[in-house]
């Protein structure tokens, strides 16, 4: 039974309820019927309205009249662009006034896309035992992650000579010497283990050479086997010696040493890592000699897929009259560019026929010991950006710029990274070094290559944006780019101060 004294939501119970008379309900129910027949009569007219053919079949529906929306806002003019002011050559000097640089660009993919990690460090192997080379170390981390995807080299002189490697606990050998800026060291496992906490971290990869100086096919089969089981995909490859082209010269070899022994010693290598670590690739041959790339690429090597060379564009460090001395004129200027672009297009050609990729897996502006004017400029990162930038649009897809652990302070001057601390005292905090890391820009160029911005990042990496680029780089007919004048090489006061 209903609660009638309590009801629900303060309602009466309907025997509380007054009931109406007899004629207010038939007034009621007239007044229901005409509001239903309105309702009715205003369907039909709207029916009639949305089709006037409604003896046609399957009427449509009448169109939704489309909304009004208000005008689109005309954008604000786009600011007049200023750039620098070139400050003209003084009296006297044998530079000369260029013409402006135009680049037309557009907002869709252009000219050749520049992949994540194709700009890398190459350091010597005997670095491997550096403790810097860890995720605990938060400078090397935050440089790597800056670097976007960056490759690490190991070889360089010292894997031939100073490099010791041990998965059983070996003492370092009597005869493996060094000095102090380069001390011969054992790697173990273990290094490998640190090393790949810093690759996880920073999402890098790893290129090993193997000790091909004191000749050991077993003990190089050992460390990649080591290096595969413990950077997994993140170990690109391996190269047998670090240019073997010079071994007779260095002394490591009889001076009868030449191609074909080092064909022997490369195919005893190839196998025996294959048995050890089937799934590596082999890199090769590593060497600064084209001659030598033909002996490489003839062999029958498992897993072999490229090609890989070194290359220092000024290499005369005696003959200072040669256009191949380290100086600011020759490093910006046309002759360095094209030679180097002519060297690493034999290498394309070479690679191509045999169906290999190409790598620059060490390389500089020059070889050449101690400082020079190119050294203690931004020339040097203004040369490291064409070199870069047009290796990468012949078709090279790994370069390596060769670098040191040493300090900043007396430490390699063409190094694009060095250390904090004194001379011989380095204390971990690692830095690019300003004049040659232009490396470190490769991640702005490869995200700008599929965009509006591709050309425009390509110059001056160090500096202010200018009008007028010392050496600018050669872009690809691609990026649809218009020049007045082939650029001559001017000083870097071209573009002074950094960004």
């Amino acid at each position: 039974m209903p609660d009638t004294d309590n009801p629900p939501n303060g309602t009466e119970p309907d025997s509380a309820r007054p009931r109406p008379s007899r004629k207010t309900a038939r007034l009621r129910l007239i007044g229901v019927i005409a509001a239903l027949a309105v309702v009715a009569l205003i369907a039909v007219l709207f029916t009639v309205s949305g089709n006037p053919n409604p003896a046609a079949g399957n009427p449509t529906p009448a169109a939704t009249p489309s909304q009004t929306t208000a005008p689109a806002k005309v954008p604000a003019k786009a600011p007049a662009v200023s750039y620098y002011k070139q400050t003209p050559p003084p009296a006297g000097s044998p530079l000369e006034k260029v013409d402006p640089l135009e680049l037309t660009v557009k907002n869709e993919p252009v000219g050749t896309t520049l992949n994540k990690g194709t700009v890398g460090i190459s350091l010597e192997a005997t670095d491997l035992a550096d403790p810097t080379l860890s995720s605990a170390n938060a400078s090397m981390v935050t440089l790597l992650k800056d670097s976007d995807d960056t490759v690490l080299r190991f070889g360089g002189n010292a894997v031939d000579r100073r490099f010791f490697w041990t998965s059983s606990g070996e003492a370092l050998p009597a005869d493996y010497k060094g000095d102090k800026a380069h001390p011969a060291r054992v790697v173990t496992p273990k290094d490998l283990e640190r090393v790949a906490t810093l690759l996880n971290a920073t999402n890098a990869k790893i290129s090993l050479t193997v000790d091909l100086g004191h000749y050991n096919p077993a003990r190089a089969a050992d460390m990649i086997k080591h290096a595969s089981r413990i950077f997994g995909p993140r170990l690109l490859s391996f190269t047998v010696g670090n240019e073997p082209n010079g071994f007779a010269y260095t002394k490591l070899r009889p001076a009868s040493y030449g191609i074909e022994e080092y064909g022997v010693e490369l195919k005893a290598y190839a196998e025996a890592i294959h048995a050890a670590a089937p799934g590596v690739v082999i890199s090769g041959p590593g060497v600064y000699d084209q001659k030598w790339w033909k002996p490489f690429i003839d062999a029958e090597l498992p897993q072999k897929k490229v090609l890989s060379f070194h290359n220092y564009p000024l290499f005369s460090c005696n003959d200072s009259k040669s256009n191949a001395f380290p100086t600011i004129p020759n490093l910006l200027g046309p002759a360095t560019h094209q030679r180097a672009e002519d060297y690493q297009k034999h290498a394309l050609e070479a690679a191509k026929s045999a169906g290999l990729e190409t790598w620059l897996a060490e390389t500089g502006m020059s070889a050449c010991p101690g400082s020079n004017q190119t050294t203690k400029t931004h020339s040097t990162a203004l040369w490291a950006v064409d070199y870069a930038l047009n290796a990468a649009r012949l078709g090279i897809t790994r370069l390596g710029f060769h670098s040191s652990m040493l300090t900043c302070k007396g430490g390699p001057p063409m190094s694009v990274i060095c250390s904090g601390g004194a001379y011989l005292k380095p204390n971990g905090e690692m830095a690019p070094v300003p004049t040659t890391s232009a490396w470190r820009w490769w991640p702005t160029w490869s995200r700008a290559s599929s965009s509006a911005s591709t050309a425009r990042a390509a110059g001056c990496p160090t500096a202010t944006r200018c009008r007028t680029r010392t050496a600018a780089p050669r872009l690809s007919s691609s990026t649809r780019t218009t020049r007045r004048r082939r650029p001559r090489p001017r000083s870097p006061s071209n573009c002074p101060g950094r960004r």
